[in-house]
């Protein structure tokens, strides 16, 4: 499971302990929505599911309000899309994630 500190280092930036934790804890929650539960035993993850994890957690921290695009006068920042898993991510997920039959 990453942990804030595993964030912090894996950003290369500080985070705080508290903000880190919670943006884990959302991704974790929307992890396990996606794959049903599936990977996860007693609460604990595999390895796979914990680098999903670890990488949309720190797309996430970087842009906590989903803005796509920022400008002040003849400056224009583009960020990217709000959040959502990419394609490699979702790759990994769906993996796991149980299908209808």
């Amino acid at each position: 499971m990453p942990t804030p500190e595993s964030l912090g280092e894996y950003l290369g930036v500080p985070v705080t302990a508290a903000q880190a934790a919670a943006v884990i804890n959302v991704v974790k929650a929307m992890v396990s929505a996606h794959t049903r539960g599936v990977g996860f035993t007693d609460g604990e993850l595999n390895d796979q599911l914990s680098s999903v994890i670890l990488s949309a957690s720190a797309r996430l921290l970087m842009n906590t309000t989903g803005v796509v695009q920022e400008s002040m006068g003849p400056v224009m920042v583009r960020h990217g899309d709000a959040f959502g898993f990419t394609l490699p991510e979702l790759m990994v997920l769906n993996r796991y994630r149980k299908r209808a039959t």
